[in-house]
């Protein structure tokens, strides 16, 4: 810790280093929009992405949800062994 700096400010500034490093309060690019939509590709021609609500198929490892903006996001729901 610097001299003379507080641990409120030091754990405020972890937090908000945390906050950026996760992704949060960040705009998502151009960039990241193709990537998403690229590995939503990739797991639909693998059949492990599901676009149906509920329980997840077997092999199933992804599922598209939307969020209260309206757009849809690829969410991990579980690991498979394959």
């Amino acid at each position: 810790m610097k001299k003379g700096a507080s641990k409120t400010k030091t754990a405020k500034a972890a937090k908000r280093g945390a906050a950026v490093r996760s992704g949060k309060n960040r705009k998502a690019t151009e960039a990241d929009r193709q990537e998403e939509a690229y590995f939503l590709e990739t797991l639909e021609a693998n059949k492990q992405v599901s676009r149906q609500p509920g329980a997840l198929p077997p092999g199933t490892t992804h599922q598209v949800e939307r969020d209260e903006s309206g757009k849809e996001h690829v969410v991990r729901k579980r690991f498979s062994a394959l």
